[in-house]
């Protein structure tokens, strides 16, 4: 991999490389930056330097929102020839946890988040450090992590469904895998308890998305008589 010192050499030696316009993350701990909430605040923020890769800051918000009440928000900048920009941001969940690091290969860095309401579904962010062969330059991207749901059905048991969000688990070492956990229901289940038993679905990143491979499945546990 590239050493992070020169990264921003080389954006900087792009000829009319597009900088987005810098933003100051001076304020990040108390002020909300880039939101789209009304009586914001902020709920967690840092700074994270994965090794080999660029810097990244984020900032957790918490607020209302105009037609949903209740909302959260999370903003992610990434740090470019020394002066941080926007990569990304989304106020599609009610809250966000604190952001997860896999330095396994590809370096993602993960941001768990939950919508409102019974189904508890994805909000989650995803973001991976993507070193191309072409004259492209070393980046942080966001991952789709939407498009594999299409395809999981003719992957799990007969008659078995995911009605409610996925927990995302992306490891913290290098050795580790991308997974997500899930229990399994049936057509007669109501949607606050699955009777299908559960899954683990296993993923690889390929062209900027999530990809669902194998699936290990778990059989409902029998009740003690």
């Amino acid at each position: 991999m590239l050493p992070r010192l020169l990264l921003p050499l080389l954006v900087a030696l792009v000829p009319g490389a597009a900088l987005a316009a810098p933003v100051s993350l001076k304020s990040i701990n108390d002020t909300c930056i880039e939101s789209e909430l009304q009586n914001c605040t902020v709920a967690a923020s840092g700074f994270v330097a994965p090794q080999d890769t660029t810097r990244l800051a984020y900032q957790i918000q918490r607020g209302v929102d105009e037609y949903d009440g209740i909302a959260g928000g999370v903003v992610v900048f990434s740090e470019v020839d020394g002066k941080w920009e926007l990569l990304a941001k989304d106020f599609s969940g009610v809250w966000y946890q604190l952001p997860r690091l896999s330095e396994a290969e590809p370096i993602v860095f993960h941001v768990p988040g939950v919508t409102a309401g019974t189904g508890s579904f994805n909000a989650d962010l995803l973001f991976e450090f993507v070193l191309p062969e072409s004259t492209e330059l070393p980046h942080w991207q966001r991952v789709d992590m939407d498009s594999w749901w299409e395809a999981i059905d003719g992957k799990l048991p007969k008659g078995l469904e995911i009605w409610k969000g996925v927990s995302y688990d992306f490891g913290e070492a290098y050795w580790g895998q991308y997974v997500a956990r899930t229990s399994l229901w049936q057509e007669t289940d109501g949607n606050c308890c699955p009777t299908g038993g559960s899954a683990v679905i296993h993923f690889t990143i390929e062209d900027g998305a999530l990809k669902a491979g194998y699936v290990d499945y778990e059989e409902p546990k029998a009740e003690a008589e």
